[in-house]
């Protein structure tokens, strides 16, 4: 829903970057916190899985 919205914005004010730059970080920001959250499982399944 949000990359919707933040391409509605690219849409709409193409001259404004910084509008739309705080869209595409807004958008990123709940998976950079998950991963930050959740890296050490990422990296330790990452890990198992690649010396099979």
């Amino acid at each position: 829903m949000l990359t919707t919205a933040a391409a509605s914005l690219q849409g709409q004010y193409e001259n404004n970057t910084t509008l739309v730059m705080a869209a595409s970080v807004a958008a990123m920001l709940p998976l950079i916190v998950m991963f930050v959250i959740f890296q050490r499982q990422i990296v330790r399944s990452i890990r198992i899985t690649s010396f099979r």
